[in-house]
């Protein structure tokens, strides 16, 4: 079993039960807006937390494609 465990204070702690129907989600490091977390970046996920690279969004791909720049938060 994988879960995620979070200390909410000295006599609180909470488990949540990871399965392989759950969704996960992040935010566009460039404008914030949530962000479906597809198995391509779940498996590239080591490598996101160790590089410190963030994930974007398919806008702000594509902005920054045709200008250099993505969309403003």
């Amino acid at each position: 079993m994988i879960y995620i465990k979070k200390q909410l204070s000295e006599d609180v702690t909470v488990q949540i039960r990871l399965t392989e129907d759950d969704e996960f989600y992040t935010c566009c490091a460039e404008c914030g807006q949530e962000v479906k977390a597809t198995e391509e970046i779940l498996d590239d996920f080591g490598e996101f937390l160790v590089g410190g690279k963030g994930i974007i969004c398919e806008e702000c791909v594509v902005n920054r494609n045709s200008s250099g720049n993505g969309h403003e938060k």
